[in-house]
């Protein structure tokens, strides 16, 4: 039999009967397909695509946009013109930034390839909008815990993505930001 954890709430049958290994941290720079694969999800779900039926000379067509009230559109424009240094050149062109097809074709490949420092780079630009919903931090956080990532999201402003060898270590760092912080010495706090 194997090992079992302490928490047999969190673990399947098998898990935690003994039959099956439980998973244990990953190291660093191991990013799974699952965890970028739910990332993705997360992602995409977030953004409420409704359906606008439009009309061309010969036939009706309908397009996925980000919802008009959705604080996803300013997080997509600041992506757009700030993180990717893009212009928009055009109503047209601002338009194509909220389309579903357009916004998978961008940042799915990010999400499903990219190398982590990409993919985390693109979850900080996103987090530390201000428009970006609660709700999404708390859900990258929980991927990033559930898929037993060696990272953790620390969710105070500035949100940050921090490696940890164990919980109790990444909590020391996180805490240490906030003293080196909360004592104005932002060399500590940008060296930590």
């Amino acid at each position: 039999m194997h090992k079992k954890q302490s928490n047999p709430r969190t673990l399947s049958f098998s898990q935690a009967q003994g039959y099956e290994c439980v998973p244990s941290q990953l190291k660093l720079e191991e990013l799974p397909e699952e965890a970028r694969i739910r990332l993705w999800d997360l992602f995409h779900t977030s953004m409420n695509f409704t359906p606008v039926p439009f009309r061309t000379d010969r036939r009706s067509a309908i397009t996925f946009y980000v919802d008009t009230k959705s604080a996803w559109r300013d997080i997509l424009l600041d992506l757009h013109c700030n993180y990717f240094a893009q212009l928009i050149h055009n109503e047209a062109s601002k338009r194509r930034i909220y389309e579903q097809q357009p916004v998978t074709n961008v940042f799915q490949p990010i999400f499903l390839k990219a190398r982590l420092n990409e993919v985390f780079d693109l979850l900080t630009a996103i987090m530390r909008n201000e428009q970006c919903p609660e709700d999404y931090i708390d859900g990258v956080s929980k991927i990033f815990r559930s898929t037993r990532l060696a990272y953790f999201v620390l969710t105070d402003a500035p949100v940050t993505i921090l490696p940890q060898a164990t919980e109790q270590e990444g909590q020391s760092i996180a805490n240490a930001i906030k003293d080196a912080d909360s004592l104005g010495m932002n060399g500590a706090k940008e060296h930590l």
